[in-house]
């Protein structure tokens, strides 16, 4: 099954995450449930991105090297191109809350159920930046 938004079109995810492995795990799960994905290793590649292929949500991991997630979700905030996609903070910090800019949260690590719900239930709202 394909996931599709309302408008029938394939659901497209940035994943902004700074470990290698979970970047590719985290796509793999989404691209096997019918999402297409998107990667960047680190902040200044998820705005990039965001920029050019404007995403319908991203993933972002808040604690990556160099510019963190949070830099990520005030600069998103500034551009009003880019301010309406959602984004899901990925945390491995237990304190965490959501961020402002944030729609969700996702604490590391997550199970597999409570992952493909928090991405399910976005894709159905069929909130996108377009």
């Amino acid at each position: 099954m394909l996931a599709e938004l309302p408008d029938a079109r394939i659901c497209t995810v940035l994943v902004a995450e700074d470990d290698d492995d979970l970047r590719t795990a985290i796509a793999a799960i989404l691209e096997s449930d019918g999402f297409a994905t998107l990667c960047a290793a680190n902040g200044p590649q998820a705005l990039v991105i965001l920029k050019s292929d404007r995403p319908d949500f991203v993933l972002l991991d808040l604690n990556m090297g160099g510019m963190n997630g949070l830099e990520v979700l005030e600069l998103k905030a500034a551009d009003r191109r880019l301010a309406s996609i959602p984004v899901i903070a990925i945390t491995g910090s237990p304190k965490a809350a959501v961020p402002r800019g944030a729609v969700g949260l996702l604490r590391k690590p997550f199970n597999l159920d409570e992952f493909l719900r928090v991405i399910e239930a976005r894709r159905e709202l069929g909130q996108t930046g377009t």
